[in-house]
């Protein structure tokens, strides 16, 4: 099992690296810099299967925008 879970992330890793670099080009504000500046109401979403960001990345969301509610999706 272990095995094969770490076959297709290197699998995915090309792709998902150029998705990471889109998502955050070298210029771009980091979370810690961005997310305090949102003042409107935010919920956050997220699939706990996420194969782009994975759902251990909700703990940043929630240490930034504490009062902003939180929705882990299942599957």
């Amino acid at each position: 099992m272990i095995g094969t879970l770490t076959r297709d992330a290197m699998a995915r890793q090309q792709i998902g690296e150029k998705i990471y670099r889109e998502l955050y080009p070298a210029n771009s504000l980091k979370a810690e810099e961005a997310l305090p500046k949102i003042h409107v109401p935010v919920r956050v979403g997220w699939g706990d299967q996420d194969k782009v960001l994975d759902v251990s990345s909700v703990g940043v969301f929630k240490r930034y925008l504490p009062q902003a509610p939180v929705v882990v999706f299942k599957g």
